[in-house]
């Protein structure tokens, strides 16, 4: 699972019950992989982002979210 995260984040703390999850600065996303899908259970991740501050007026803008993309 890719979940992307801002351009300007700065530190990304992720904890998942199940399956391993880190954030990939090179991807922008926090990446959530399983090797093996527990079946009839949720599955929580939870992430605390701290962005970086943006001096500039033109990177202040809104942040256009991507969507959440899985891979099996």
């Amino acid at each position: 699972v890719i979940v992307p995260t801002p351009k300007n984040t700065a530190v990304c703390k992720v904890q998942s019950v199940h399956g391993r999850a880190r954030y990939e600065p090179g991807q922008n996303a926090i990446v959530w992989r399983f090797k093996k899908f527990p079946g009839e259970q949720e599955c929580h991740l939870t992430a605390d982002i701290d962005l970086l501050s943006q001096s500039n007026k033109l990177e202040k803008k809104a942040w256009q979210r991507a969507p959440i993309a899985m891979q099996f």
